[in-house]
């Protein structure tokens, strides 16, 4: 699966800051959006939660210094009743602060495990094109690739 996000300048109807990151699937991954994070199956799966189970975001700090964020279920961040709990949709509710803090780190993460029951979240980085500009009025200089051969 291809993430892609850029700039349209309605006016000169050209496209800045294309960003494209490609999340293989079956990788365990997160993905912050607007106002939740998009966990995928296979990080359901490696966290071991169910529909219902409470998630919860913290970060660990070492030697006062790297700080990153963790993922996991609530019990193991010592309040069972703290983080949010996982829709039928592999979603969980994340927004205002929270999101402001984790956007920090990145917007879309895999997961590796790290201590019982948490997972370190790694940023995925994003391949940018900022220096070039896509003008659309003037398409000979795109290329479409056709992927279905």
């Amino acid at each position: 699966m291809l993430t892609i996000s850029f700039d349209f300048d309605e006016t000169t109807k050209k496209v800045q800051n294309l960003k494209v990151v490609s999340l293989e699937p079956g990788l365990p991954t997160v993905q912050a959006l607007e106002n939740k994070l998009q966990l995928s199956q296979a990080a359901i799966e490696l966290i071991g939660a169910k529909t219902g189970d409470r998630l919860a975001i913290n970060y660990w700090t070492v030697n006062n210094k790297e700080t990153f964020p963790l993922i996991g279920k609530s019990e193991v961040f010592t309040d069972e009743d703290a983080g949010t709990k996982l829709t039928k949709s592999r979603t969980i509710s994340y927004r205002g602060q929270q999101m402001d803090v984790l956007k920090m780190y990145g917007d879309n993460f895999r997961i590796e495990p790290f201590k019982e029951g948490m997972f370190k979240l790694v940023s995925i980085k994003e391949d940018t094109l900022e220096e070039e500009l896509i003008d659309l009025e003037n398409t000979e200089n795109i290329t479409f690739n056709d992927f279905n051969d």
